[in-house]
């Protein structure tokens, strides 16, 4: 059954030290952790740390590396019915066997948020269930952060898939606010539901948000150098990295390479890939070093999304990795559908990116990086449009706004007085 993880004394009482004492105004309840790491787990730490002392953090199934939270929060974490089932790598019958054992998660959870004035989550995994059951029964707002289609991240079967689907839209639509990560999913749920949300956008970390504007570096063209991060490794993404390469070596000569950032693959598929292509894998960087090595190794950014890709998910999420990359003040090279929602917003602004809708556009789009001047020009433009859209502190107020208005006059001040 449901076993709970508590921080040692000595952590708890750190974590816990602040002008509201034990009483936390915001629980966090959901099954993606709260770290400063990557993809949506540093999402929620970049909002979570504008305002740590009211900030309850429980994390659902896999838990957040201690080193890597928001320090003054307070995080619990509760495990699933069947988190060894899953750690065996039954994954998808392991979250069949927590959706049918709900209850007793619910009930745990439920002890720990008796004393908040609201409760937050992700549309991800079984979470907000879980968050959703929670608020109802404690009477509390539920604010509700919906950054992918949540039926994907649940086991294909039919039956399952429309009974969550049916949950969701209940809990969309009864939720006290619903943030979406961009305006395709917003106006998405709006028409199936007639019930409005607003846009929360990916935020920068305070790290990044910091760091003043740089033009590009002058290079010469046979050192030319495009980067991009994440996991490239379908057969349509190696496809387009072929074509990415052979227009910037055919551009600007046979020495031009790019590098790829984030977790490499296996050993053997890197082997293949750097004898195929001239690909350097550069592994991770922290946030405090992004943009200045990135503007040291490189002369673009390239945001690849896969052809075959079809999913809704990719029409209406936001491609978070636009935050940092407009950090950069380099220019930026998006290549993907026409309906991809990377493509349908950066095509809102020609003067700040460079869209290409199909591989056999790259030539066009590459010769576009020939000229210095031009670079630079695109690299100022995507830096003003990131700072307007992605800075931490706006990204942050705007979501302790969203909060504020669901909860009393006086919880109100004392929110914004801490998130001064």
């Amino acid at each position: 059954m449901d076993t709970i993880e508590t921080l040692s004394m000595e952590a708890r009482n750190r974590q816990t030290r602040g002008r509201s004492g034990n009483h936390r105004q915001l629980a966090y309840v959901g099954d993606v952790s709260v770290e400063g790491t990557f993809h949506g787990s540093a999402v929620l730490y970049r909002l979570f740390s504008k305002n740590p002392d009211q900030c309850r953090i429980i994390e659902l199934g896999r838990h957040s590396d201690p080193e890597n939270r928001v320090e003054h929060a307070f995080y619990e974490n509760v495990k699933y019915a069947s988190q060894n089932l899953r750690r065996s790598g039954l994954g998808d019958l392991g979250r069949l066997v927590n959706y049918t054992l709900l209850e007793s998660t619910i009930r745990r959870v439920r002890r720990s948020c008796e004393d908040v004035d609201a409760i937050v989550t992700v549309a991800h995994g079984l979470g907000w269930l879980v968050a959703d059951a929670v608020a109802r029964q404690l009477h509390k707002p539920l604010h509700l952060i919906v950054h992918d289609y949540p039926s994907q991240t649940f086991p294909r079967t039919p039956l399952k898939t429309q009974s969550i689907e049916r949950a969701f839209l209940q809990a969309y639509v009864g939720a006290a606010s619903r943030m979406c990560v961009s305006p395709y999913m917003e106006s998405y749920y709006r028409e199936r539901t007639g019930t409005p949300g607003s846009v929360l956008l990916p935020g920068r970390s305070q790290v990044v948000s910091d760091q003043p504007y740089a033009a590009a570096r002058v290079r010469g063209h046979a050192t030319f150098t495009i980067g991009l991060f994440g996991t490239v490794y379908s057969e349509s993404s190696l496809q387009i990295l072929r074509s990415l390469a052979q227009s910037i070596q055919e551009t600007f000569g046979a020495e031009s390479r790019i590098n790829i950032y984030g977790v490499p693959p296996g050993v053997t598929l890197r082997s293949r890939l750097s004898k195929d292509l001239p690909i350097q894998f550069r592994g991770y960087i922290p946030a405090s070093e992004f943009v200045a090595l990135l503007r040291e190794e490189l002369d673009a950014l390239f945001l690849p999304i896969p052809f075959e890709e079809t999913s809704l998910n990719m029409r209406i999420h936001f491609p978070s990795k636009l935050t940092d990359y407009t950090a950069t003040g380099l220019p930026i090279l998006v290549c993907g559908p026409r309906s991809s929602s990377a493509l349908k917003w950066t095509s809102q602004f020609p003067d700040a990116f460079i869209a290409c809708d199909a591989p056999d556009g790259l030539p066009a789009a590459v010769a576009r990086m020939q000229h210095y001047d031009d670079c630079v020009s695109l690299g100022a433009n995507s830096y003003a449009i990131g700072n307007e859209h992605f800075d931490y502190s706006l990204i942050g107020n705007q979501f302790w706004d969203t909060i504020q208005s669901s909860v009393s006059p006086r919880q109100a001040s004392e929110l914004a007085t801490d998130a001064a």
